[in-house]
């Protein structure tokens, strides 16, 4: 069964080596550990140190991963015994994506749909991924706030953002690091900004026409349709999850695991969320 950790928080994985015969090997050289993608099989880190305890006889590493990393991983340690002869270890382990924008989301607001008395609550980080990065695509739109930056044009005084809803506007400056301070949000919803020149330094902005803005895009708090299409993905996903590991949800997507009743219903409850190109 694999052990569940979380990117960005560190976690103890504890190997133990034995013979032929299943003796337990406490004298090992060498020792080091490899982590590896079950979905490729190719390495993600290699040469990792393992320390020993004595007192509980086992080797162990403590492993941070990193926030780049989600789904279903393997270590295999490795260590030379007294004879030369080198003796493996394998640890299967589920790496969740960091929570700390997932810390916005009621978490009884998205199990309702999960039909189980004992829900675990260690896979859902990863489910309410997969959901909201799916409504985000359906709709168009952020869901959990996230920051961006980028260089924009100014357009008749507006200037359109390629991320939204709009939360916040952190700053706006030219490309010259002049700040602009004379604007305000136009349509948070389509992502449009309302710049008015006026000042000695933002008049240069008429010629030079770019600006970089750093704004906050996402719902908060996310609105109850969007709550209901969420936990209706993450009920199906965590009953298919019984069945098949992270990885291959995430490489079916979830278009490829809903089934299409379920599938049509949500998208009919995202219809006034969905953008209008």
């Amino acid at each position: 069964m694999a052990i569940k950790l979380t990117a960005g928080y560190p976690s103890k994985i504890v190997f133990k080596f034995y013979d032929e015969n299943g003796n337990l090997l406490t004298d090992l050289s060498n020792t080091s550990a490899t982590l590896y993608s079950s979905l490729t099989g190719e390495a993600v880190e290699e040469n990792l140190s393992l320390n020993y305890d004595s007192g509980n006889q086992y080797y162990y590493l403590i492993y941070t991963p990193s926030s780049d990393l989600s789904g279903t991983y393997y270590f295999i340690a490795t260590g030379d015994d007294s004879e030369g002869i080198k003796r493996t270890s394998t640890v299967f382990v589920d790496i969740l994506p960091e929570t700390s924008n997932l810390l916005l989301v009621d978490f009884d607001k998205v199990t309702k749909f999960i039909n189980d008395i004992n829900v675990d609550y260690s896979v859902l980080p990863s489910l309410i991924l997969v959901a909201t990065e799916w409504v985000q695509d359906i709709t168009g739109k952020i869901v959990l706030p996230k920051t961006f930056e980028e260089e924009v044009k100014v357009f008749n005084k507006k200037v359109y953002l390629s991320k939204f809803p709009i939360l916040q506007v952190n700053s706006i400056t030219d490309k010259n690091g002049n700040e602009i301070t004379n604007y305000s949000i136009y349509n948070s919803e389509l992502g449009i900004l309302k710049v008015d020149i006026r000042s000695a330094a933002e008049i240069r902005v008429k010629t030079e026409t770019l600006l970089i803005v750093n704004y906050t895009a996402g719902y908060d708090p996310i609105p109850e349709t969007i709550y209901t299409a969420i936990a209706m993905v993450v009920g199906y996903l965590y009953d298919r999850a019984k069945y098949m590991n992270f990885d291959r949800i995430r490489m079916l997507g979830v278009d490829g695991v809903l089934s299409k009743d379920v599938l049509d219903r949500v998208k009919e409850i995202l219809m006034p969320y969905i953008k209008v190109v």
